[in-house]
């Protein structure tokens, strides 16, 4: 289903099933996908600015270069999704899963991601400078290049895949 380049005028779109759906290049400021299923979905540069994604599947979606700027994704699961270079500055990622997803590139300043699953994921060049990461699972997660500056480490899980796990107290 090929909906590139929409401007939705709806607010709410709760538990939506939109599987699969072409959504590239859209516009969805303020509205409220609450439990909505995004799994394998083009998103790559829509606007989700402010955006409720709570209890989302978005599960091997593609949100490359997508804007999530204050946006509330709490407890969404973003599994193998693409989040290559997007913009998620002060997004609420609590207890979001994001096992296995490219967050290579992507400016997360002031994002929370307390308690959040990020086991084998890719940060590479990612920022973090500001992030909440307490109780957050790296376990595996590529790690290189990353801005950490002023980030809340506190209880952040560690694997290096060496036999070696760390827990920042």
């Amino acid at each position: 289903m090929d909906l590139s380049n929409i401007l939705i005028s709806r607010t709410t779109y709760c538990g939506a099933d939109l599987r699969g759906a072409d959504l590239s290049e859209s516009d969805f400021r303020r509205r409220s996908f609450e439990r909505a299923d995004f799994r394998g979905a083009d998103l790559s540069g829509s606007n989700f600015d402010r955006v409720n994604l709570c209890g989302a599947d978005l599960r091997g979606a593609d949100l490359s270069k997508v804007n999530l700027y204050l946006a509330d994704l709490r407890r969404a699961n973003l599994s193998g999704a693409n989040l290559h270079n997007a913009y998620l500055q002060k997004a609420n990622f609590i207890e979001v899963v994001f096992y296995q997803s490219d967050i290579s590139g992507a400016d997360l300043r002031g994002a929370d991601l307390r308690g959040a699953d990020l086991r084998e994921a890719n940060f590479d060049k990612a920022n973090l400078s500001g992030v909440d990461l307490r109780e957050a699972n790296f376990d595996k997660a590529n790690l290189s290049e990353v801005d950490l500056r002023w980030a809340v480490l506190e209880g952040m899980i560690i694997d290096d895949g060496e036999e070696n796990l760390y827990k920042l107290l």
